[in-house]
Formats: C-alpha cells, structure tokens, sequence
C-alpha cells in the first residue's frame, strides 16, 4: 500500500476517532478539561498575544509562577493552536494534531520492521486504542504520548534530541515512561545488533536535551524545590487510580472489567469508561498477540513479554507487590499520583507482537478485512468512551460569581467554603453541572477572568508556602477561620451551601453559589501602619503609588517565592523572610514620592533562556555533523 495513501487513511480516521467534539461549534468540556487546561491555555494566550512572557499568576494559590509550572507546557508546538485560535477551535486542531502524530509515529516505527499494511494496522490500533482517546482531555500527556513510537524509532542523535525535547515541552509525567521504553528498546537494539551505538547516541540526545530544554526545566525544578510535592506523597494518593485485577480484561474490551463486576468510580464524572484503567485494544488485535508469542522471534517475544508484566505489575499500583517495593526504594514513584496509564509498557508490547502475527498473514485481502474489523471494533468501543460534547460557546460563559466579585472594588481574593472545596464531585451528565463547577471557579477557572484566588485544587505544584496555610485553614473551626481570613486580603467566600456562623456579613446569590464578602481585610499592596497603596497590575510587574504615606514595611499580599524583587528608586530589595507566607519588603529609605515596582524576574528563567540559546546556536552549527 502506497505511504501517502496510508497517511490519508490514518488522517480519515483520526477524524473518526475524535467524533463529535471536533465537529464545527462543538467542543470537549468535560472535568480537567473545563478547570485546568482551558484557563491556563487562555491566559497563556491572553499574555503572549500582548508579546509578554507569562511568567507569573497573580489568581491562583496566592500568586505561583505561571511557566515554571510544567503543565502550563508553554513551549510545546502543539499549543500554538491556542494562541492564534480561541480555545474551542485551537482544542481541535491540538487533538487532530496530536492523534495524528500518534498514529504517524506508530506506522514510521513499525514500516522497520513490518509492510505497509500491517504498519498501517498498527498505526490505527494506537491512534484508535482506548489508552489515547479516553485520556484527551488531560492536554498534557496528549502532548506527550504522539512521541513515544518516535522516541522508539529514531537512532540519530539530532532528530532523537529533537523528539526528546519535544516530549518533554508537552508538560507531562508521561515523558519518564516514555523515556524508560526507549530506553529499554535502545539496549535490545544494541544486544540484537552486538554494538553499543544505540545507546551511546541515545544518552548523547539525552544529555544534550537537558540543554535544550533548560528554559523549561530550570524553572520547573524550582518551582518543585519549593513546593509541596517535593516531600513526596503517601502511597494512598500515589496509588490511586490503580487498575484492579479485574480490569485488566479491559485490555480487550472496555466492556470486561463490568461483566466481571468491577465497577470503577466514573459516574461522578460522567465518563464512559474510567480514564486511568482504560487501555483497550479489541478481541482481534488481541488474538494477533497471542498469535505473535509464537510467530515472533525468541528476542522480541522475551522484550515484549518483559514490557507486558512489567506495565500489567506497576499499573496494578497498591495491588502489586512490585509497584509497592518501587514506592519503598525510589523516591520517583512518590513524586506522582496514578500508576495506572503505566500499562502503557503493556500496552506496546501486545502492539509489538500484534505486527508480527499480522505480518504472518500472507493474503492481503484477508488483511485488509481484518484491517476494516479493527477499524469497526475501535469505532464500537470509542464513540461511547470519548468525552461528552456540548456547544463551542460553553467557554463564552462568564460565570455569576465572576461578575458580582468583579463589582467588589478594591480586588479582593476569594475562596470557597471547606465544605465546598472538599465536595467537588459532579453527580449529573451533561453540560450544566460542569457550568455548575465554573461558577465556583474551581481549580484554574478563574485564571482568565484575572479574578484573584487563594487555591486551585488539583495542582501538582503548589508552592509549600501557600499549601501549608490552605491546609491549615481547612481544618479550622468556623471561629479561628474568621481570625485567619483577617490577617489576609481574604475578601469572599463562595459557598454552595448556606454558612450560618457568617451572620454578620454581606451575602449575595450568584446562580447556585452563596458569595460571602467579609468587611475586614488587607489588600493586594499595603504599607504596614500606613494601609492600603494605589498600585496598576501587570502579568510580571506592579507599578505602586503610594500617595506620599511613608512606611518601614511595604506588605506584598502573595506567596513569597524566589525572583520576586521590590525596586524602590532604583534600588532592588529582596523580601524578607517573615512569620507568614507573604512578601515584606524593608521600606525605611521610602522618600515622599519614590519610584516604586514589584518585578518578578526569576534567575531560573533567564539562566535557562541562555543555555537554551546557546544550546540552538551550536547545534545549528554542528546539525550536519550530528545527523551524519
């Protein structure tokens, strides 16, 4: 079969696949979706289209760095859509793009090995399986994932740097396992092939990715040298989401694991099949498999078989015994939540002897029949297990709460309720819960809308500052919290149920969220004894006026965190370290009218902005000799 010939067929079929939500004025919506990925693509977007770096986030966890944040994936090739597009169109041309590469990536690696149409099959068998599609809504690791089967393929040292780097733009835990599987296939490339190469070329594009990615890791690691996670997590949180027994069966039908009585907690979601345990293939491409344990030669049975215990043993997490020897030894597996997309090791080696069974069929007509069975089987499976659609305008929403708590002059910080943020599942299907979830601007919501928040459930990386006080304030009682929220510039409370000790306070109804606004509070800039300062905010930077009041303390009402520096008529001043989680800054020198700015200029950054320039700049130059 004719390459472009194939290649149209896997774009065909990634159209398929992907169904309705990249029809036009559709759109995916559904859970990390609508709270995490579409503000923070938002506000990305917002800040480079002003031709500003979005280094920093004022509304979220009392203000974080925006990049460092590895999610936030601002180098990544596919977010580009993003910035030129409004959400809705740029997250269909991401996940077209995505997919596709996906499926490229796996027919380039298997035309090694295989024909064109068994290539194909295979192409379609990853694109389509049930590991991609019921994971698109985490925009991360479907930037990541496309790279594997290039990561597998490539032996070059330039174009496996490239694809290395690329992995890792995509912001996502994903890159170690894929990292781990080319590793793996690169020592059984050398062992087949007796030379070291493989692998030399491979540490080579490794060592140099560290380079030429700096821009993104310096930051990152940061950011994680000053979070919460840097302390690693119980096993209970690490292990969630692992897969049970039982539902390994899903590996050929998404439909096993129910028959068996295993019931996984989706419906709170509105999911078809859970995202974590759903790694479908399809009776045929499994039957294949087995046929290849037999067909293949005795090398690649034995890898294959490795990859396929190892990812069956870590993605059972705290059902594994393996998985729990792993947690006690390496501090890497406390570091992330979810072993269960670790059956992507399993998921590759039923793939790898898949081709080799089907390459045994000698009749291409009979091929192609069980081509387009693979194809009905994927469909069958994928149009029910890909997420709910609605209208492309559900991110036009401007939630209530958005617009009372704009009305409230000076900007004041809100968060919701202990109840609230411990209840946050959604218990209905379709469009209007999730709206529901926006109105309470959970997670990254109000990030866009620049409505300033103290928390954003769901992120890795909060700094440890700002994580110790929220948990701290969650468990106070309803006294001791109205003497904490007053040491702050705490203004709102959004509450889904009534809070009856807040008697004394202003209530208003904004759809079905109660805002609470409290009287007493700080603001965003104050001097201390002196109060509250006019000040003109920017992404990165804070113009005060402090209207001839004179201080020794100015009081930055976010998270003191590295980089943070107060230019006071010319001087640069440090923060001082202090009792609480915020920045004080040493004001005595203050004249009646100062020149004064809060900058947020982070060493990281520009040390790995350089090494990544300079980085470019060899290799641009030494490019010819690499690939040679």
């Amino acid at each position: 079969m004719p390459q472009k010939l194939s290649l149209t067929i896997l774009f065909i079929l990634t159209l398929l696949f992907l169904g309705k939500g990249i029809w036009p004025g559709q759109t995916y919506y559904i859970r990390d979706i609508t709270y995490l990925f579409s503000p923070q693509r938002i506000y990305a977007a917002q800040v480079l289209q002003k031709g500003e770096i979005p280094l920093w986030n004022h509304y979220s966890n009392w203000g974080m760095p925006f990049l460092a944040n590895w999610q936030s994936a601002i180098f990544s090739p596919g977010n580009l859509f993003f910035y030129f597009f409004s959400f809705a169109t740029g997250l269909k041309l991401f996940l077209i793009f995505s997919f596709f590469l996906a499926g490229l990536g796996a027919y380039l690696f298997s035309r090694r090995f295989f024909s064109s149409l068994t290539s194909l099959a295979i192409g379609i068998v990853f694109l389509g399986g049930g590991f991609l599609l019921t994971k698109l809504e985490f925009l991360s690791s479907t930037a990541v994932y496309p790279w594997l089967f290039f990561l597998l393929l490539l032996d070059r040292t330039f174009p496996l740097l490239g694809s290395i780097s690329l992995a890792f733009f995509g912001g996502h835990q994903a890159f170690f396992y894929l990292m781990a599987l080319a590793f793996i296939f690169k020592i059984f490339y050398c062992i087949r092939q007796r030379t070291f190469l493989y692998l030399n070329r491979f540490f080579l594009a490794t060592f140099l990715a560290f380079f030429l990615v700096a821009i993104q890791l310096l930051p990152t690691l940061e950011l994680f040298r000053n979070s919460a996670r840097r302390q690693g997590l119980a096993i209970e949180t690490a292990a969630a989401q692992s897969f049970n027994p039982a539902q390994l069966s899903g590996l050929i039908s998404p439909r096993f694991p129910e028959w068996l009585g295993s019931e996984p907690e989706r419906k709170i979601f509105g999911e078809k099949y859970p995202w974590a345990q759903t790694a479908y293939l399809g009776l045929v491409v499994l039957v294949f498999s087995i046929c290849g344990l037999w067909l293949a030669p005795s090398s690649v049975r034995y890898l294959a078989i490795f990859l396929i215990l190892s990812g069956v043993f870590l993605s059972l997490g705290q059902n594994s015994w393996l998985y729990q020897f792993l947690y006690r030894r390496l501090f890497f597996f406390k570091l992330f939540r979810y072993p269960g997309p670790l059956i992507i090791f399993t998921v590759v080696g039923l793939v790898v002897l898949f081709g080799y069974g089907f390459e045994k069929l000698r009749n291409k007509k009979i091929k192609l029949f069980l081509t387009g069975l693979i194809i009905l089987e994927l469909l069958f499976y994928c149009w029910p297990a890909i997420q709910q659609t609605t209208t492309s305008d559900y991110f036009h929403y401007l939630p209530e709460t958005v617009k009372i708590i704009r009305q409230t002059t000076p900007a004041q910080r809100f968060i919701l309720s202990p109840k609230t943020e411990l209840d946050r599942k959604v218990s209905l299907k379709g469009e209007a819960p999730w709206q529901q979830i926006r109105n309470f601007l959970t997670g990254y919501i109000a990030l866009p809308y620049r409505v300033f928040g103290v928390y954003s459930s769901g992120e890795p990386l909060i700094p440890s500052l700002s994580f110790s006080w929220i948990d701290q304030f969650y468990q106070l009682s309803p006294e001791k919290t109205i003497e904490q929220i007053e040491q702050t510039n705490i203004g709102i409370m959004i509450a889904r149920w009534p809070i009856t000790q807040f008697f004394n306070i202003k209530k208003h109804l904004a759809g079905n969220a109660i805002i609470y606004q409290f009287a007493n509070h700080h603001q965003l800039v104050e001097l201390a004894n002196a109060g509250p300062v006019k000040y003109r905010l920017q992404d990165n930077k804070i113009f005060i006026d402090t209207g001839g009041k004179k201080s020794d303390k100015l009081i930055f009402y976010e998270t003191r965190y590295p980089g943070w520096y107060l230019y006071l008529d010319g001087q640069k001043l440090s923060p001082q370290v202090g009792a609480n989680i915020f920045q004080l800054y040493n004001t005595d020198k203050i004249l009646k009218n100062p020149t004064m700015y809060l900058l947020y200029e982070p060493r990281s950054f520009r040390l790995g902005m350089l090494i990544t320039f300079l980085t470019l700049l060899i290799l641009a130059g030494r490019s010819r000799q690499l690939i040679l």
